[in-house]
């Protein structure tokens, strides 16, 4: 069937949906606000720091701040405290007679890391030590209008990484939305393909029964007999693949993933060990399962290398290819790669994600074994 003007393939839809996935640029992410705080630190570290150990010890915190406003969705939870209460009372025991890098830097790292009712707290603690040691040589004013100043540089600096934060949930919301739509469309296409072969199965069924009628020889129904249940297995079959999730063991995950290989001309190396455990074995034909998925999305591979390690402790499961294309995620950020994560946390496995040297890509799980 031919589709009219303003409708679409199901093929059409599924590669509109991955072009969107790949739309987005620098410019879309939080790395632009994260990068405007950093500068912003950096501008004032040089600005209100005289030249010598102060320079330095400020440009150092200012380090420490950008690295872990780069890095925080990786880092414990309570590394963030931790730097804000070292930054703040550093901060205010070396320099209590300015305005100072580290207890901005602080400020802010206490204002994004913990519930509001302890990062005031802190806050205010640390502001009324400040203004205590600088009262012998300030006036009233000029320790409001210094308190002011950082508190309004920390509430910029936090108002960019939030915005850093909101763009972040955004593009995962719209990942997830797409998951979302694509698989919405993998199932119309599936009840479009089991309302075509259901059909084409029932019709066929029925001229075989027409034809059994008419047939004398034994043999010849017993023939006809065991197509009708091979028909009738594969009318079971096709209704299992649409509407359930099939749930295949590790060597049956490995011949798709070979026969692919072969139709796309990819040169396809195996080195595997016995996987006897189950589990083990169903959680890798699922990761062998995505892994195929996003390269045959994100690469024109030539060679892919799939390699099973088991020791005593863990079973080490490999999948290197190589021609990633130019636009394919250079890291294991997505959110493809947090679900894998989310569904391999109960076993205790540990997934590894990401670009090699010559345009390869490799992801690795470990599975922990019971010896």
């Amino acid at each position: 069937m031919t589709p009219t003007p303003g409708q679409s393939t199901g093929a059409g839809h599924l590669t509109a949906a991955m072009a969107r996935a790949d739309e987005r640029t620098v410019l879309d992410g939080p790395l632009v606000p994260r990068v405007l705080a950093i500068l912003i630190v950096g501008l004032l570290a040089a600005r209100l720091s005289p030249v010598g150990a102060d320079l330095a010890i400020n440009g150092l915190c200012a380090v420490a701040f950008g690295a872990w406003l780069m890095l925080r969705r990786r880092c414990p939870a309570w590394v963030g405290p931790v730097l804000g209460v070292a930054l703040l009372g550093f901060g205010i025991l070396a320099s209590p007679e300015s305005v100072d890098v580290r207890t901005i830097t602080g400020t802010t790292v206490l204002l994004l890391s913990l519930p509001a009712r302890w990062s005031f707290t802190l806050i205010v603690i640390g502001w009324i030590l400040s203004t205590t040691g600088r009262a012998g040589d300030e006036g009233p004013f000029a320790i409001i209008i210094a308190i002011g100043q950082s508190l309004l540089v920390a509430v910029v600096l936090c108002l960019l990484e939030l915005t850093a934060q909101t763009t972040e949930e955004l593009h995962d919301a719209r990942g997830e939305l797409l998951e979302e739509r694509m698989q919405e469309e993998r199932l119309r296409l599936g009840h479009q393909v089991r309302s075509l072969l259901g059909r084409t199965f029932a019709t066929a069924q029925h001229h075989l029964d027409a034809a059994r009628t008419h047939v004398r020889d034994a043999a010849l129904d017993g023939e006809l007999q065991e197509v009708g249940g091979i028909l009738g297995d594969g009318r079971e079959q096709l209704g299992r693949l649409t509407f359930e999730a099939q749930q295949t063991s590790f060597p049956e995950e490995l011949l798709a993933v070979r026969e692919v290989c072969d139709r796309l001309g990819v040169n396809l190396i195996l080195s595997i060990d016995d996987i006897p455990e189950r589990e083990i074995s169903d959680a890798a034909a699922l990761v062998l399962r995505e892994a195929m998925t996003n390269l045959l999305k994100h690469a024109d591979p030539t060679r892919c290398v799939i390699a099973v390690r088991r020791s005593d402790s863990e079973t080490v499961l490999a999948i290197t290819n190589d021609g990633v294309r130019a636009s394919a995620p250079a890291s294991d950020a997505g959110t493809g790669h947090r679900r894998w994560r989310e569904s391999l946390r109960p076993m205790g496995a540990h997934l590894d994600a990401g670009p090699l040297s010559d345009g390869r890509y490799r992801v690795t799980v470990r599975f922990p074994t019971g010896g």
